[in-house]
């Protein structure tokens, strides 16, 4: 599915719900004037390998939960992104960063390329992430863009869903981390 430029906003779900795969084949939300996914009042809305980028404003989340939606799950923080360039036609980037939530809870965080050259944003993988006693799940994930792909990702962003259901609720993005060369 392409929802793309011609909408006021981009997509609102409002039911239970999957959107997308983890297998790169999901759908594109482009260049709305609103946001790209707003999810209002419902929960267990799973979004993972979508492309949602350039939508609203500058600064407009991609993603947006309202009115309660997918229990607020927290997204995750990305301390650190360092792009490790070692003659490959593609950077490798290790992500590092942390989950909150309840002692034993499981996320999957999936890893999200931003590319401004083509406004393009690019599934780069997914890693599962426990949360600790202490209420924290650290994660690192060593990510690389598509072969296929020219040159490398300006930012990364991420989401968490839940991993212990059928259908997990999925955070908004996190913020975006510029990578810094090692």
């Amino acid at each position: 599915v392409v929802v793309e430029g011609d909408r006021v906003s981009g997509l609102t779900i409002g039911r239970r719900a999957s959107v997308g795969r983890p297998d790169r084949t999901g759908n594109k939300i482009l260049n709305n004037q609103a946001g790209g996914v707003t999810i209002d009042a419902a929960r267990a809305i799973t979004l993972i390998g979508n492309e949602i980028i350039g939508n609203g404003a500058a600064g407009t989340p991609q993603i947006e939960l309202v009115n309660g939606a997918n229990d607020g799950i927290a997204p995750p923080v990305i301390d650190s992104v360092t792009a490790r360039v070692r003659g490959q036609r593609m950077p490798q980037y290790d992500v590092r960063g942390s989950v909150s939530g309840e002692a034993g809870d499981r996320f999957y965080v999936d890893f999200y390329g931003n590319r401004a050259v083509d406004a393009r944003q690019i599934y780069l993988g997914r890693v599962l992430v426990t949360v600790r006693s202490g209420g924290v799940g650290t994660f690192r994930y060593l990510a690389r863009a598509n072969t296929s792909e020219t040159g490398g990702v300006d930012s990364i962003s991420a989401t968490a869903t839940v991993a212990t259901t059928l259908l997990g609720s999925t955070s908004e993005f996190s913020a975006e981390v510029v990578p810094t060369l090692s």
